[in-house]
């Protein structure tokens, strides 16, 4: 039903149905609410990420929403100014999927234990010992398609380097959504978009595809990795812009939960915020409050792990630089061994055998997840670069 919705842009035929799913969300949250004696809300969230709250999110967002609009601001127009020398590169979907079989290995996937097909949305599922990537190939922009399927890679890479010593045990899984989120968006944010990474990309693609295109330099491909834009839609939207598609959802699914805003107002509520964060407002409900499949579902309390893991992953870049000063420079060259090492004996072979805040200050060296950090990362990236 929501897929059909979606696409015919029919909220009311879906609502019902979504009521019906809110309500069962609703009895989940009291039941588990009233076990581990906490709110409605905080008792979806916990089912992400353990520990976590709405209202240590909150002192999160707060802070992203009082100093993003001005940085964005900033960004946005130092853009406009540049020239735009870049345009969409096109590769036939063989070559793009040549480029990620050359690549995954590279960057220290096992595909021994794993593989990469086709689907309609990019996503990472299956076991440490068979993970199974998915992604979708765009023939006129190939870099959307080769920087969705890093994403997943990281996931993988996730997967594949947990405790094989706690294998089918709880302790032997990924610690919280947050952690799992920051795996994927390190690879993808930190380093795939870097300009090192992508110098690194351009001569694979030369070298060892024989592919050539008068767009195709570090320089280019960095400004179109890296072009902020605002976006109706959360999985397009850049770095910048997309806290403010977390921090949306995160205030509808609280106001929801709790009563305070009905299915029948959804729609404009969601448009006005939209309106307030990014200045857009959505033509329709398929790129409105209809675009994720999150609630239709039943996965209240999710979102907030998305912008948490952001987060999680600037910090822990910045700690990995820290410890080694000239990290990025091997991404030049395909050196990715240092930053596996440091994921692996910090992150990934620990599984959850820490609790939320004691695995932040080991993955990080802060004591808490901080906002602060990756204002400050995207300072320096879009504006010091």
């Amino acid at each position: 039903m929501w897929r059909q919705a979606k696409k015919n842009n029919d909220y009311n035929s879906f609502k019902p149905y979504f009521q019906k799913v809110l309500n069962y969300t609703k009895e989940v949250a009291n039941l588990r609410s009233q076990k581990l004696g906490v709110s409605l809300y905080d008792a979806l969230i916990d089912q992400y990420d353990p520990g976590m709250t709405a209202t240590k999110i909150k002192q999160i967002f707060n802070v992203i929403k009082e100093k993003l609009p001005p940085l964005m601001k900033t960004i946005l127009q130092k853009q406009e100014q540049e020239k735009h020398l870049y345009k969409d590169i096109a590769m036939t979907l063989e070559n793009q999927k040549k480029l990620n079989q050359i690549i995954m290995p590279k960057i220290g996937f096992d595909c021994n234990y794993g593989r990469l097909d086709e689907s309609i949305h990019p996503f990472c599922g299956g076991t440490p010992y068979d993970v199974r990537l998915t992604s979708n190939y765009n023939a006129n922009n190939f870099l959307d398609s080769f920087l969705a399927t890093i994403h997943e890679v990281g996931h993988g890479l996730y997967a594949q380097n947990l405790p094989q010593q706690y294998k089918n045990q709880p302790v032997g899984t990924p610690r919280s959504f947050s952690f799992d989120e920051s795996q994927s968006l390190l690879m993808e944010k930190q380093v795939a978009k870097s300009q090192e990474f992508l110098t690194y990309l351009v001569n694979i693609l030369k070298t060892e595809l024989n592919f050539y295109n008068p767009s195709l330099t570090p320089q280019n491909l960095f400004k179109q990795a890296n072009q902020v834009k605002p976006d109706f839609v959360r999985i397009y939207a850049d770095e910048v812009t997309y806290p403010f598609h977390v921090i949306l959802r995160f205030e509808i699914e609280e106001l929801l939960i709790s009563d305070q805003l009905s299915l029948d107002d959804l729609p404009h509520f969601w448009n006005c915020k939209m309106k307030e964060y990014l200045g857009i407002t959505p033509p329709n409900v398929g790129l409105g409050c209809l675009q994720d499949i999150h609630w239709p579902q039943g996965s209240f309390g999710y979102f907030p792990s998305y912008l948490n893991g952001a987060i999680l992953a600037s910090m822990i870049m910045k700690n990995v630089q820290k410890a080694n000063p000239n990290i990025k420079e091997g991404f030049e060259t395909g050196k990715f061994e240092t930053l596996n090492q440091y994921l692996d004996q910090k992150i990934r072979n620990w599984g959850s055998f820490y609790i939320n805040q004691e695995f932040v200050f080991k993955a990080t060296g802060m004591p808490q997840i901080n906002p602060e950090t990756f204002l400050q990362y995207l300072e320096n990236k879009y504006l010091n670069n």
